[in-house]
């Protein structure tokens, strides 16, 4: 999520990223409907022992969670633009 904050902050996520997404679900080991439909994690423990300190940029455990937000609703809206049925 920290790369996508920083995508959509910068205003660097284009149609371009979206146009990857096809490539990015065929070859994930996760079933592609758990990617287009997310059960959302409780990232809390991952992200006080692990992120916290990985980076210099100050960003929020609750700002990871807005951009997961973001993201999924950004692909719902943007998916049928971009013909997925050149993928199923």
């Amino acid at each position: 999520m920290f790369d996508i904050h920083q995508l959509l902050e910068n205003k660097e996520f284009d149609r371009s990223v979206f146009e990857a997404f096809p490539f990015y679900l065929i070859s994930n080991p996760h079933p592609m409907a758990e990617l287009i439909n997310p059960n959302r994690k409780d990232i809390s423990d991952g992200y006080e022992k692990e992120f916290k300190t990985m980076t210099d940029l100050d960003v929020s455990q609750e700002q990871l969670v807005q951009t997961r937000e973001n993201l999924i609703s950004l692909n719902k809206r943007t998916r049928p633009r971009l013909s997925r049925g050149r993928l199923l």
